[in-house]
């Protein structure tokens, strides 16, 4: 959501994940399992909060606590429309992106992943065993 609203408005801004870890308990399980659809869907009702209004509850990441959302200032950014794209579609996928950044599902914890530093990662050892999510901004 952060891409896509910088890409039509120009403005950046960051939002709570925090808000998703605690508030989005029907679709996801905090950074213990979720899907984008799932976060898009959530927000399609609830806008989301700038991460300074509501940070990360500790130092440990993905940790829950009480939903605090009514409590928060929120943004006037929800999602109003988000589509999938079938894995392996690449044609879709650049459709996609003349309009938006797209989010992508990857296993994340194969070696040449963790050791990516810049550039184009291309390779054919991505696996299908998904754990993360990642923004495709562009291609080519």
């Amino acid at each position: 959501m952060e891409g896509s609203h910088l890409a039509n408005t120009g403005e950046l801004l960051e939002f709570s994940a925090q808000q998703l870890v605690d508030c989005n308990v029907k679709f996801n399980n905090g950074c213990r399992g979720g899907h984008p659809i799932y976060a898009y869907r959530y927000y399609e009702n609830t806008s989301a909060i700038l991460n300074d209004s509501y940070p990360f509850v500790s130092n440990v990441t993905g940790e829950r606590s009480e939903c605090r959302s009514d409590e928060m200032f929120m943004t006037d950014v929800n999602s109003v429309r988000y589509f999938g794209v079938k894995s392996g579609d690449i044609d879709a996928m650049k459709l996609a992106l003349n309009f938006n950044p797209v989010s992508a599902m990857v296993e994340a914890n194969k070696r040449f992943f963790k050791n990516y530093k810049s550039g184009v990662l291309a390779t054919a050892k991505c696996g299908t065993t998904v754990d993360h999510s990642v923004l495709i901004v562009g291609w080519g």
